[in-house]
């Protein structure tokens, strides 16, 4: 449903094949590097369960089951939420770190179509990000409900721009959008990576200039452009 470590981009990415990942011959998840003692949020709200999946991931290693039959898998952090607790979407449950055999301090996180650790059993991790509220057993809402106030701020969709209603629903916008090679991008609150280079795409599909990567900027003719029709008021603060 959401970033697991907000501001922080996909390093390592699933599936990738390499001699570090022996167990299953590529790479089961997806790693964030980010500095030790990062906040670690839930992807998705569920029970918190105490794993034992092998001593590679570290003394703290623990999903999170929202009750569909699946489980998020988070690893080499240096804390861990209590065995039992119930969490919501987004909430803080851990801090990155280097725990297990890890080389540099970042998440391990996974995500399993079955309770349990195995190789069959390993779904692509985005699709916990892109997870609908509504498919969540017990509510898990998401922190970043759609906006309802019909308003969106040019401040707030600018490359880097986090727990923001408006970025939700630029991602939004940019997910029903028609861009050539473009991908379907998580609903995150969050204006990164993948935000970022959508966001470029339609500037340069439609002429609004191409901002660099990393720099990109939605000004007031684009977000004509990409909100027409869908009933909102854009507010140019910038």
């Amino acid at each position: 449903m959401v970033n697991p470590v907000p501001g922080f981009k996909v390093t390592t990415g699933f599936k990738l094949k390499g001699r570090h990942w022996t167990a299953c011959g590529w790479h089961t998840g997806q790693d964030y590097a980010a500095p030790a003692g990062t906040n670690v949020v839930a992807a998705r709200g569920g029970k918190v369960s105490w794993t034992d999946y092998g001593s590679a991931f570290g003394r703290f290693q623990f999903s999170i089951r929202p009750g569909d039959g699946t489980e998020d898998f988070y690893a080499h952090t240096t804390t861990r939420p209590k065995q039992g607790a119930i969490v919501a979407t987004g909430q803080y449950i851990a801090e990155v770190g280097s725990e297990g055999n890890s080389t540099a301090p970042h998440l391990h996180f996974e995500r399993h179509s079955s309770i349990g650790w195995a190789c069959n059993k390993m779904a692509d991790p985005m699709l916990s990000h892109n997870a609908k509220a509504s498919s969540i057993p017990g509510g898990g809402a998401s922190v970043y409900p759609r906006p309802t106030s019909g308003k969106v701020y040019l401040s707030k969709l600018k490359y880097g721009t986090s727990n923001s209603d408006s970025v939700w629903y630029l991602q939004d916008a940019l997910n029903a959008h028609s861009l050539r090679g473009g991908a379907r991008i998580p609903l995150t609150a969050g204006y990164f990576g993948m935000t970022d280079a959508e966001v470029i795409k339609c500037q340069t599909q439609h002429g609004f200039g191409a901002d660099a990567p990393g720099t990109s900027f939605v000004g007031a003719k684009q977000a004509s452009h990409l909100f027409a029709g869908r009933g909102i008021i854009i507010v140019d603060d910038a």
